[in-house]
């Protein structure tokens, strides 16, 4: 048995982090690494259109959020998004690269509305 110490130093994903590598395998289905919470991730999306030049949010025609946990993992983007919402700057990582768009898990309104309109993703804490 192994014991991560968070000496304060750290923050609560550099631990799990940490404490991932010493476990050695995610097991993503159960969302449990060995006996240690692994933490969601929930995207969110904010579908929009073109006013005077300015993108608008509009109503959605759907559900707007998914779990892109298995997603971020996949695309190596783990390590990005856990540094933008440590909780030290924010709660949130912004897609600037839309990347999200591409994501299984996502609704198929979503993806439809991706290929016609502006959007803006955002990841947070599930």
């Amino acid at each position: 048995m192994y014991q991560i110490v968070n000496k304060g130093k750290a923050s609560y994903f550099d631990t799990l982090d940490a404490a991932n590598k010493v476990a050695g395998e995610v097991f993503a289905s159960t969302g449990v690494v060995l006996g240690i919470e692994q933490v969601k991730l929930e995207a969110t999306f904010d579908p929009q259109v073109w006013v005077n030049d300015n993108a608008m949010s509009v109503d959605p025609e759907g559900d707007t959020t998914w779990d892109c946990t298995a997603f971020v993992e996949a695309e190596g983007l783990t390590a990005e998004v856990w540094k933008k919402i440590d909780g030290k700057r924010s709660n949130w990582w912004l897609d600037k690269d839309d990347r999200l768009v591409d994501d299984p898990a996502a609704p198929e309104w979503i993806k439809d509305w991706a290929r016609r309109h502006p959007f803006t993703i955002t990841v947070q804490i599930a």
